[in-house]
């Protein structure tokens, strides 16, 4: 495995920084946008605090799913900013029960919704924010928020470096709750780890003319990456595909005995 950091311990001091230095924090935040040549929209939003992760990350066997990074709501965002308050312990609660808060408030998440309708197939459940409770884990590539983001499709030596000490750093902050399935979602990580070859070994399937999916295993767990983004209705994805097509294919890849 690539070199890795304390994934946690670093979350935890980014959120001492922003409360204690912020300065610093914008510093940092802003240096990955310079990394990424990103602006305007795309600029990373170096006034909210970071998601180290969402879900609860002491449940054995869930699913991780990986994003880009934290998209931005003003509505949701104030309202996850409140719950977050000032002290690690009360963020760190937030984060772990932010499905449940959910529920709470019952959030119309289009995101969500869309992604339920793959998982309420694979698994056969009925309660969107209960399933994730008890289920899912989302980890971002980059913690910090934007209004929109578009990664370069090649990445140099620097901005390569940046995302794998990330990913393998995520993949160990993960490990002991030994997952049943690993879901990545969108085009950056395409060309992150299959054009770079980072995963060299995997199956891949034509779902529509424009969206692919790839299945390999990550130390014999089974893992599924959507070249474009699941969520996405520009790539001639509908809910047959969501709801049949694509659950059929993990559900008969998990099974399979790894070599």
């Amino acid at each position: 495995m690539d070199q890795y950091f304390n994934y946690l311990e670093k979350m935890q001091e980014e959120h001492k920084l922003f409360f204690n230095r912020i300065s610093d924090y914008v510093e940092r935040v802003d240096a990955v946008s310079d990394l990424f040549l990103l602006s305007k929209k795309d600029k990373l939003l170096n006034n909210l605090l970071p998601v180290a992760f969402s879900g609860d990350i002491s449940k054995k066997n869930s699913i991780i799913l990986f994003g880009i990074n934290p998209g931005y709501d003003e509505n949701m965002n104030i309202l996850e900013e409140q719950g977050h308050k000032t002290s690690w312990d009360d963020y760190y609660n937030f984060r772990k029960n932010l499905y449940m808060f959910f529920k709470h408030i019952d959030h119309p998440s289009k995101y969500y919704s869309v992604l339920f309708k793959m998982f309420s197939k694979l698994y056969n459940s009925k309660s969107k924010w209960d399933f994730f409770h008890n289920n899912l884990v989302n980890l971002n590539l980059i913690p910090y928020h934007s209004k929109g983001i578009s990664l370069p499709s090649k990445f140099n030596e620097k901005q390569l470096e940046y995302l794998k000490e990330s990913y393998f750093s995520q993949l160990h902050f993960v490990k002991p709750i030994q997952p049943r399935l690993y879901v990545f979602n969108g085009n950056p990580w395409f060309n992150f780890l299959i054009k770079n070859n980072i995963v060299e070994k995997f199956e891949k399937i034509e779902i529509t003319s424009k969206f692919n999916i790839y299945l390999f295993y990550i130390s014999k767990t089974p893992a599924i990456l959507f070249d474009k983004f699941f969520t996405s209705h520009f790539f001639g994805l509908t809910d047959y595909h969501r709801t049949e097509v694509i659950p059929k294919l993990i559900h008969n890849f998990s099974i399979k005995k790894t070599v």
